[in-house]
């Protein structure tokens, strides 16, 4: 395809990213529900809230942050959920799990799902099938700032470095940084929408100040867009984000307003190289007979 470079940029990237840093404890207070991001098609900080916001409070948030802000208004907050068909279980709600891992100090293998979906409970129930269930251990779970993962071992059962699309189990051959995501296609699987994909639109998107197990967000989350083709609703969360045989993340959240193509405005991934911040040690298992 042809690539047209358009030249006179109001901002830089970094110029954007500290208006960004600047701005957002001002919209954590003033914006409670609503998130915000990069978005270098406008060249400005653009904000997602459920309402439109006024023009006073886009003033604020010009003057503290020193750069453009353009907003996007949609229905429905970008909320987690834990409702409908899931294939892991934990008494309360159901989720979807995402990819193998494997614990780089113990070695311990289990697979990965969104630390949201963890609860009160250290324990679950995977849904292998309708019919084939197994109990499953929490190994670890974190879900702050910067992070929503949790990983369940299984003393009886075996990982493997696969992923359900939907219609197969693929092989993990690698992962993607979030650098070179930007703009680039993206497919996710969950139980309740299947599949469905999209593109990343943000890589440094920030949920909101309650988004984050009740606390403000870190910018360091990807939103996925694709007006009728992508699907994003309740009970996908934990599932693999992936393009081909690369996991790129686990699912966290989504602003919709029900499970049809049409009715999803975005939803919220947490990239997969999150799982190594912090001194957190699960990997994702890859499968290095394909590398």
């Amino acid at each position: 395809m042809p690539v047209k470079i358009v030249m006179g940029a109001s901002y830089s990237l970094s110029e954007l990213q500290a208006g960004r840093d600047r701005a957002t404890d001002l919209i954590h207070e003033l914006l409670p529900d609503a998130g915000f991001g990069i978005d270098p098609k406008s060249n400005s900080i653009e904000l997602r809230a459920p309402a439109e916001v006024s023009a006073d409070v886009i003033a604020e948030i010009i003057k503290a942050s020193g750069v453009a802000v353009t907003q996007m208004v949609f229905p429905t907050a970008a909320t987690t959920g834990h409702s409908y068909g899931g294939r892991l279980f934990n008494g309360n709600y159901y989720c979807t799990t995402g990819f193998s891992s494997v614990d780089a100090v113990s070695g311990l293998k289990g697979v990965l799902t969104a630390g949201h979906c963890v609860g009160s409970s250290s324990g679950a129930t995977y849904y292998d099938t309708s019919s084939n269930t197994y109990a499953v251990t929490l190994g670890g779970t974190r879900w702050d700032a910067n992070q929503d993962f949790a990983w369940y071992r299984s003393t009886v059962h075996s990982a493997y470095p696969l992923f359900y699309d939907g219609s197969v189990y693929r092989n993990v051959t690698s992962t993607q940084t979030k650098n070179h995501m930007l703009g680039q296609p993206v497919c996710h699987y969950g139980r309740t929408t299947g599949f469905s994909c999209g593109f990343v639109d943000n890589i440094n998107y920030n949920p909101g100040g309650t988004y984050c197990n009740g606390g403000p967000c870190a910018s360091v989350w990807l939103a996925v867009s694709g007006p009728n083709y992508l699907k994003c609703w309740h009970g996908d969360s934990g599932g693999p984000w992936f393009w081909v045989n690369a996991a790129w993340g686990l699912y966290s959240g989504q602003a919709a307003t029900g499970p049809a193509a049409s009715q999803c405005y975005f939803a919220i991934g947490m990239p997969i190289e999150a799982l190594t911040y912090d001194g957190v040690n699960t990997r994702v298992l890859l499968d290095t007979i394909w590398v």
